[in-house]
C-alpha cells in the first residue's frame, strides 16, 4: 500500500494548522506484461453473462487491470480470484515444472490487502478463493456461491476467465476444457505467458469450440466465444 498525506486547498480558517488527511492507496505489483490484452478482453466481455474469474492472482496486478476495465465499461459483476499461495511448487512452464518461487502466504496478505482496499473504494464485489486450480475445478464444478445484497447466488457461468495459474500445457488444457463448458456467447478467455507452454494446442481446442482470437501479444492472447456450443 502507498500512504500519502493530502492537504486541503488554502482556507483562511486553517492558516496555522492546514487541514490534512491520511490517504492510503493500493499499490499493486505485477509479474507479467502486455496487460493491455487483459484490459481489452475485460472490456470485450460486456455483453456476456456470468462472473469474472482469475486463476493465479499473485501480486494482484491482473485483478487491478480487470477492476479498472469493469469500471470503465460500467460492468457490475462479481470478481473471483483463485490462488493457493502457500509456497507450493509451481509449474512456470513446460520445462520448469515444480519450481520453488516466492508465492508465499506473505505475498497473499500483501495482495489481498491491496485488492480489498481497491474494491472497497470502487464498490466492486470481490471474492478470494484460496485453492489450487485443480481443487477449485473439483470443489466448484457446480458453481461459485456469491453472497451479495442479502442473497446467495450460485454462478456457474463465466463472462471472463484470466488464465494465469500454472503454465504447463497439461494444466492449461484442463482449465480451458473446464471453463469452456461454463462459458456462453460473448465470453472472453485471456491466457498469460503463452510462450511457456504449447499454446497452439489450446488454441486449436478453442477454435473447434466456437472461439475467435480477438487480441494477442507476445505473452498474452485473448479469445471470444462467437458461436454457441449447440450451433457447432
Amino acid at each position: 500500500m502507498h500512504v500519502r498525506i493530502e492537504q486541503d486547498e488554502y482556507d483562511p480558517r486553517y492558516i496555522l494548522n492546514p487541514a490534512q488527511r491520511l490517504v492510503i492507496d493500493p499499490d499493486f505489483g505485477t509479474d507479467g506484461e502486455d496487460y493491455e490484452v487483459l484490459l481489452a478482453g475485460t472490456l470485450g466481455c460486456a455483453a456476456a453473462n456470468g462472473i469474472v474469474l482469475e486463476l493465479g492472482t499473485r501480486l494482484g496486478g491482473g485483478i487491478a487491470n480487470i477492476v479498472q476495465a469493469l469500471l470503465a465499461s460500467n460492468q457490475s459483476r462479481p470478481v473471483v480470484s483463485v490462488d493457493p499461495y502457500g509456497g507450493l511448487p509451481y509449474d512456470a512452464a513446460d520445462d520448469r515444472i515444480g519450481e520453488e518461487l516466492d508465492y508465499t502466504n506473505s505475498m497473499m496478505h500483501d495482495a489481498m490487502s491491496n485488492i480489498h482496499l481497491a474494491c472497497r473504494t470502487t464498490g466492486v464485489d470481490f471474492t478470494f478463493i484460496n485453492l489450487t486450480d485443480t481443487d477449485f475445478m473439483d470443489l466448484y464444478r457446480d458453481g461459485v456461491p456469491v453472497y451479495q445484497g442479502g442473497e446467495r447466488t450460485v454462478w456457474n457461468e463465466y463472462a471472463l476467465v484470466h488464465f494465469d495459474g500454472p503454465h504447463s500445457t497439461v494444466a492449461v488444457m484442463a482449465e480451458a476444457a473446464f471453463f469452456n463448458d461454463r462459458a456462453g456467447l460473448e465470453s472472453v478467455f485471456v491466457f498469460d505467458d503463452v510462450e511457456s507452454y504449447a499454446h497452439d494446442d489450446v488454441e486449436r481446442f478453442l477454435f473447434n469450440r466456437g472461439w475467435t482470437s480477438i487480441r494477442e501479444s507476445k505473452s498474452k492472447m485473448a479469445y471470444k466465444r462467437t458461436t454457441a456450443a449447440e450451433d457447432l
